[in-house]
């Protein structure tokens, strides 16, 4: 739109507009306001015209959202239908890529090499979820998919609890004299070790984590009510 001079008693300013922007009906361009002596705005020995923030544009500029048509100072933070829709389809149209370029397993494969858990992306977030629930689950995410069922989950790496001898050790010579930690072998280190692994192995099966191993997909069976479909 180019440039806009925008007027209120006492003040005057020209805006730079761009295309689907608007001045702020509300505060037309600057809230202005007459201050006081002392006002916490004007500060103690000012006193005319101060300018406030207005809450309904961003420096006097309102932007259209495409997809409700609604004004406001952040259009992307717009939560009607539209614009959640269409993050929803971008959301699903970036898991879809990455599934392209992914390895794909069965059922049986992705048994075979161990996986546990798969991920299925979703509006809520990642949900994880044994491998063997994957096709009940399926059905219960048909929303997350324009209401038709997801072909696939992520496979997953588990993270498990470790405690590493040499960093351990290094921490506590920290305050010690220069040398302390010299004073501990190889010998002794792997000894150490060997008593933190047993103790993760003992009290740190709670501790397992799974994230999405974006590498590897594992396909979801095909449904009986999918398979009369087609």
């Amino acid at each position: 739109m180019g440039k806009v001079e925008v007027r209120t008693p006492g003040f005057s300013r020209v805006l730079e507009m761009g295309e689907g922007e608007r001045v702020c009906p509300k505060c037309l361009g600057a809230v202005v306001a007459a201050g006081t002596k002392g006002d916490t705005f004007t500060g103690p020995d000012v006193d005319g015209l101060y300018i406030t923030v207005c809450r309904e544009c961003d420096g006097g500029r309102q932007r259209q959202c495409p997809f409700c048509g609604e004004w406001s100072a952040h259009p992307a933070l717009c939560r009607c239908p539209g614009r959640h829709d269409a993050g929803k389809a971008r959301r699903l149209a970036a898991e879809i890529a990455k599934f392209d370029t992914a390895q794909h397993l069965t059922v049986e494969q992705a048994r075979a090499a161990g996986i546990a858990y798969v991920y299925f992306p979703g509006e809520d977030g990642d949900r994880l979820v044994e491998i063997g629930d994957i096709e009940w689950q399926a059905d219960e995410r048909r929303g997350d998919w324009k209401d038709s069922r997801p072909l696939f989950a992520w496979a997953t790496i588990k993270e498990v609890l470790t405690l590493d001898a040499d960093s351990i050790i290094e921490n506590a010579c920290e305050p010690l004299h220069e040398d302390a930690r010299d004073n501990i072998g190889a010998e002794a280190e792997g000894e150490l070790q060997v008593l933190l692994n047993a103790w993760c192995e003992k009290h740190g099966k709670y501790c397992d984590t799974y994230y999405p191993d974006h590498r590897r997909a594992v396909i979801v069976p095909a449904s009986e009510e999918d398979a009369d479909a087609s």
